[in-house]
C-alpha cells in the first residue's frame, strides 16, 4: 500500500457544506414498501432525472447536495426541498407515502430482513452476520435511516478543529436530532433507538480517541490511517481484488491481512467507508469512483421534520472559525476544556447517556451535573447571535431548532407527549 498516495488524498479542498438524506418510503398503512413497488419507486425516480442510490432496507432511497459555499446555502436548502416534492410525489404516485420517523418503530429484526433489497453482497454479508449473531450490526444496517452533513476545510489543522468541536457536541446533537415515539421493534425504549442500533459496531461507530490526542492536522491524518489499518473489516479485498466477507467482524484488520496478501488503496478506502462514527472523516470521489479528496462528515441525526436544515446550520458555525469559537465558550461552561485529560471519558460517557436518556430526553443529566436542556439553551443563544450577525438570511431557517433550544423539548420528546400514532401500526404505545 502506497501510504503517501493515499495521505495525498486528504488534502485541502475548500469550505463548502453538503449533504445525504436517507428517506424511508412505507405504504399507507404504515407497512414495510413491498420490494416489487421499491423497485418501480427508482424507475419513476430514473425516468424523472433525479439522482438517488437504494439502501439495503427495502423503501430507503438517500438523496444528496451538492456542496455549496456558506453563502449559497439557500440554493441546498431549495435543492433539498426539490428532492423531498419528488420523492413525496413518487410516493403518492405509487399508493404509498414518506415516513414521520426514521425508522418502523414496530417491525421486528426478523422482518426486516425479509425486507431488504436482492444485493448478493449485501444477502450474503446479512446471512454472514445472523450466522454468527451480530444481530445489533444488522439491525444498523437494515433498520435506521438518518442526514449526514459534510464539512470540508480549508487546510488540515482547521479539519482537526472542525473535527474536536464536532465531536464534543455529538452528545448535545444527539438529543437535539432525536425523532422517534418511544418504541422500537414492538416495544417501549426509553432511549434513542437509531442511536442505539449505530452504536453498536465498537471502533466502526465510536467516538474516536485520537481525535482527541491529535495535536495537528498532519498528525490527526497519520493517527486517522493507523486506525483504518487496525480497525476490524466487515469486509475487505482479496489478493484478486474481489471482495471478501470477514469471518469475524470484530477480528479482521487490514493489518492483520498484510501478512498474507498486499494491501492495495481501494482496500484502504473500502474499510475506510465502513466506518459509521457520528464524526467521520469521509471520502469524497469522481465520477470513475476514485477517490479525489476527503471531507469531515456528521452523521448524528435522525431524519425529521427540521433535522436537514437545523444540521446544515450548526455545520455552518462548526465551519467558521468564529462560530468554533463561540461553541467552545459553550463547550467550557459545561466541561468540556481542551486539555483536560478525562475530556474523551466525559464525552463518552455524556454520549453514552444521551443514548440511553430513560425517557428523559434533553432533561438528562450531564456528567457535571447540569442538564442537557441547560446546555442545549446556552448553545441556542450562540446559534442564533452567530447567524443574526454573519448570516441573518438564514435566520428563519433556524427557527425549528433555536425553539428546541430554548424550550428543551425535541421532536421525540414532543411525538411521545402528543402520542402521534399515524406512524404506528399499534393501535397504542404498549
Amino acid at each position: 500500500m502506497n501510504k503517501a498516495k493515499i495521505k495525498k488524498t486528504y488534502k485541502p479542498m475548500g469550505l463548502k457544506i453538503g449533504s445525504e438524506i436517507e428517506h424511508l418510503i412505507i405504504n399507507d398503512d404504515n407497512s414495510p414498501l413491498d420490494i416489487t413497488i421499491c423497485d418501480k419507486f427508482s424507475d419513476i425516480l430514473n425516468a424523472k432525472k433525479m439522482d438517488h442510490s437504494r439502501e439495503i432496507y427495502s423503501g430507503v432511497f438517500e438523496t444528496k447536495t451538492k456542496a455549496y459555499r456558506p453563502s449559497h446555502l439557500m440554493q441546498m436548502f431549495n435543492e433539498r426541498a426539490k428532492h423531498s416534492k419528488l420523492i413525496y410525489e413518487t410516493a403518492e404516485e405509487l399508493g404509498a407515502k414518506t415516513s414521520e420517523l426514521p425508522f418502523d418503530p414496530d417491525l421486528t429484526l426478523d422482518e426486516a430482513m425479509e425486507y431488504n433489497i436482492k444485493h448478493p453482497r449485501a444477502d450474503n454479508l446479512l446471512s454472514h452476520l445472523k450466522s454468527i449473531g451480530e444481530d445489533k450490526i444488522i439491525e444498523h444496517c437494515v433498520m435506521t435511516t438518518g442526514i449526514h452533513v459534510s464539512i470540508g476545510f480549508d487546510d488540515l489543522d482547521e479539519a482537526l478543529d472542525i473535527i474536536k468541536i464536532s465531536s464534543m457536541l455529538t452528545p448535545l446533537l444527539t438529543l437535539l436530532m432525536e425523532n422517534n415515539i418511544g418504541r422500537d421493534q414492538g416495544v417501549v425504549f426509553k432511549g434513542n433507538p437509531t442511536a442505539n442500533k449505530r452504536h453498536s459496531q465498537k471502533e466502526r461507530t465510536d467516538i474516536q480517541e485520537y481525535f482527541y490526542s491529535s495535536n495537528t492536522g498532519e498528525e490527526l491524518i497519520n493517527n486517522h490511517i493507523q486506525h483504518i489499518l487496525n480497525t476490524p473489516a466487515m469486509m475487505y479485498m482479496d489478493g484478486n481484488e474481489e471482495v471478501q466477507i470477514s469471518k469475524n467482524p470484530h477480528n479482521t484488520s487490514l493489518k492483520k491481512l498484510s501478512k498474507t496478501q498486499e494491501i492495495t488503496e481501494d482496500n484502504f478506502f473500502l474499510v475506510e467507508k465502513m466506518q459509521y462514527n457520528d464524526v467521520k472523516i469521509a471520502s469524497l470521489k469522481c465520477k470513475d469512483d476514485n477517490v479525489i479528496g476527503h471531507r469531515v462528515e456528521l452523521r448524528m441525526s435522525d431524519n425529521g421534520v427540521h433535522q436537514h436544515d437545523s444540521m446544515v446550520l450548526i455545520a455552518l458555525m462548526i465551519a467558521s472559525k468564529k462560530g468554533r469559537i463561540m461553541i467552545r465558550e459553550v463547550l467550557k461552561d459545561f466541561g468540556y476544556e481542551s486539555g483536560n485529560p478525562e475530556l474523551y471519558n466525559t464525552v463518552c460517557a455524556d454520549l453514552s447517556k444521551a443514548i440511553s436518556h430513560d425517557g428523559k430526553h434533553l432533561s438528562q443529566i450531564m456528567s457535571n451535573g447540569e442538564t442537557f436542556s441547560s446546555m442545549a439553551k446556552e448553545f441556542g443563544n450562540g446559534l442564533q447571535s452567530f447567524i443574526s450577525e454573519d448570516y441573518p438570511e438564514y435566520l428563519e431557517k433556524a427557527l425549528p431548532i433555536l425553539k428546541i433550544c430554548n424550550t428543551g423539548r425535541s421532536q421525540a420528546s414532543d411525538n411521545i407527549r402528543k402520542k402521534p400514532l399515524s406512524q404506528s401500526r399499534k393501535t397504542s404505545l404498549m
